[in-house]
């Protein structure tokens, strides 16, 4: 008579629950945002209809002023900077503005304290909208749903830093001030309810956010003024200066997003 046979192979891992899609996590922020704002609309329509129109209103009040005092030129310099800002250079921009303050002394019509103001205003223009308005924000074609993907980011940074959660509001504040594409205020707005800050808090965070890093960045100005590559009495220094800059940025966004590749792997989440 034979022994019966044992099963000597090891029990299988308990299932793990997968997370939530993102297309799911995203409509739950947008059904939230929405929300939000409709009753804010209704409870408050005044603090609605001024923070969804004033920030518009206060840009276009600040451009026309500066078309009379600075001129044309100047505007259009200072659109073509946005830009670039919004577009790729992000705060390094301001290491690019002139330190004369008389335009026809240098290339760069923009002080770097200009630039300063300029990317400060402009962090501030977009907390606006996303605090109170994200739901609006959200719904723009290719924009909002490149906004909303930012959440991973948050989340990402969030367990690999961990103490984040212990220190809220510095925690947004360091997130805000480090010159990456996945940071800044636009995702600053979403981090900050990963934090659990309410949003007056997250407003606040944001900009103080804002202005240290940019604040940094006008520091380092200083630094890089002793640099000759970053001279901006020679076309071809700027050239350089622009290339060395992009190649930093790109260079920073690429080794983070292998970070990010290995905790997506690592946590089993889903795009």
């Amino acid at each position: 008579m034979t022994a019966p046979a044992t099963d000597n192979s090891p029990a299988p891992p308990p299932e793990r629950t997968p997370p939530l899609p993102s297309r799911v996590v995203e409509v739950e922020i947008l059904d939230r945002e929405s929300r939000f704002a409709a009753d804010l609309r209704r409870a408050r329509p005044i603090v609605w209809w001024s923070t969804l129109l004033g920030p518009f209103a206060a840009t276009l009040a600040m451009l026309a002023w500066l078309w009379i005092d600075r001129g044309g030129d100047f505007v259009l310099k200072l659109v073509a900077k946005a830009a670039a800002t919004f577009f790729g250079l992000g705060r390094f921009v301001i290491l690019f503005g002139s330190d004369s303050g008389d335009p026809e002394a240098t290339s760069a019509i923009m002080t770097s304290r200009e630039l300063f103001v300029m990317v400060t205003w402009m962090d501030l223009f977009a907390a606006c909208l996303l605090i109170f308005h994200a739901g609006f924000m959200f719904k723009i074609p290719r924009f909002g749903p490149a906004m909303l993907r930012l959440r991973e980011d948050g989340e990402f940074i969030l367990q690999s830093h961990r103490w984040m959660k212990r220190f809220t509001f510095i925690g947004l504040v360091l997130f805000v001030a480090f010159p990456l594409a996945a940071t800044g205020s636009v995702a600053g707005s979403l981090f900050g309810q990963l934090l659990g800050l309410s949003r007056g808090a997250t407003m606040a965070g944001l900009v103080v956010g804002s202005v240290f890093g940019n604040a940094l960045m006008l520091l380092g100005k200083q630094v890089v003024n002793r640099v000759p590559l970053f001279r901006s009495d020679n076309p071809l220094n700027i050239v350089a200066g622009i290339a060395c800059v992009v190649a930093i940025i790109l260079l920073l966004n690429w080794r983070y997003r292998k970070m990010k590749e290995r905790w997506a792997e690592g946590s089993g989440s889903t795009r």
